[in-house]
């Protein structure tokens, strides 16, 4: 059996060693100790530095669902885990799993406004698995005006087959809207 703890720290750097020893006490210690902030101050950044390199291994695993964690792990600690930016980069172009691939682009988004983000989630919305469009959709809309050149492929998407890809499409668009006045 493989466990994996998930660890989020906010703005209480100074526990998380605290947890990794008590995590690894444990019975069945787990296989990694996963740590991150949802919104990290720079003392939370400092202190999650070493988790950014295990996270960085673990988007080399075998299991689509790690390689995901770890790219949504690494997207949550943003600037910080700029040493993982070859790995990702890597993962959007190469990955078998078009989740892996969108969570690394978004990943690439956050920790360093990777140029081709916008256009790898725009691709993402053309995947067959309405989870993936799904999933590409809210990373659009959580870029704000900076998805402006994806206005089309949003609209696009309120007219989708699958009944929740259409209504985030239609959420996406109102809030951008309300958001840029209209992408400006």
């Amino acid at each position: 059996m493989s466990i994996t703890a998930i660890i989020v720290a906010s703005r209480c750097p100074e526990i998380i060693a605290e947890q990794v020893g008590a995590i690894r006490g444990q019975s069945v210690e787990p296989a990694a100790v996963w740590a991150w902030a949802d919104d990290p101050t720079p003392e939370v950044c400092a202190a999650l530095a070493d988790a950014v390199a295990a996270m960085t291994c673990a988007l080399s695993d075998v299991a689509e669902v790690v390689r995901v964690d770890a790219a949504e792990a690494l997207a949550e600690v943003g600037p910080p885990a700029v040493d993982a930016i070859s790995a990702l980069r890597e993962m959007t172009a190469a990955d078998s799993s078009a989740m892996v691939r969108l969570k690394a682009a978004w990943a690439l988004w956050r920790i360093c406004h990777w140029p081709r983000s916008l256009d790898k989630l725009v691709e993402s919305m053309r995947d067959p698995c309405s989870d993936v469009r799904i999933e590409a959709i809210k990373a659009l809309r959580a870029m704000g005006a900076s998805a402006s050149p994806a206005v089309e492929a949003i609209e696009n998407a309120m007219g989708d087959d699958d009944v929740y890809v259409r209504e985030f499409a239609k959420d996406a668009m109102q809030m951008l809207e309300s958001d840029t006045g209209r992408w400006n």
